[in-house]
């Protein structure tokens, strides 16, 4: 069958699917159901587009740069309309507090978060996009409500970034200073300009 035609199908696949988790949400479907079934739905899908075309057909190709429309989209979106809301919320909030009290609660706030963020990490694979799953967890936790998963949606590639330079960072110092520690380390060709290969 033609490529363009099977993209075109699998274009028409992922609107339906789309269409369906709108019309859940006109049946008053909870916003955590529908986000876990639109994961689920799309792990699905993707693993099929996969295992029957190939990872690197250019059916998949081509059809994930068209869904990636809708994808980018979305968390543009999101960025756009949640930073400004997000910093009014936090502001309003913090200006609403009898300043006695705000102390303590933060306090005990944030002790709450590192515990129940410490313990929800035992249980997150460390993969790109994790603290998207283990806010599933904390947010509830918190007594917060667990739409703001969106919220994190829209900065989560800029947390993963910031994360991945500092274990890249990490690494690299560790495995300099072992080297360094064991004695192998030559400061002639460390220092040196010249490109070493193999």
């Amino acid at each position: 069958m033609n490529t363009n035609i099977l993209v075109v199908i699998n274009i028409i696949i992922l609107l339906a699917v789309i269409f369906g988790l709108v019309l859940l949400k006109k049946k008053r479907v909870s916003f955590t159901i529908r986000v876990i079934l639109a994961l689920t739905i799309g792990i699905i899908f993707g693993t099929i587009l996969q295992l029957k075309y190939g990872a690197s057909s250019d059916v998949v190709k081509q059809s994930n740069s068209w869904f990636s429309v809708i994808g980018t989209g979305y968390v543009r979106l999101l960025s756009m309309i949640v930073i400004p809301l997000i910093f009014i919320s936090i502001t309003s909030a913090i200006i609403n507090q009898d300043s006695k009290k705000l102390g303590k609660m933060a306090a005990t706030f944030l002790i709450k978060l590192i515990l129940v963020t410490t313990l929800s990490s035992f249980g997150i694979a460390g993969v790109g996009g994790g603290a998207t799953f283990a806010s599933l967890i904390v947010l509830p936790a918190m007594g917060l409500p667990v739409g703001l998963v969106g919220l994190l949606i829209a900065i989560e590639p800029l947390i993963d970034m910031a994360r991945t330079l500092v274990n890249v960072s990490d690494s690299m110092i560790t495995g300099l200073i072992s080297s360094k520690l064991m004695g192998e380390l030559n400061l002639d060709v460390y220092n040196s300009k010249i490109k070493i290969e193999g």
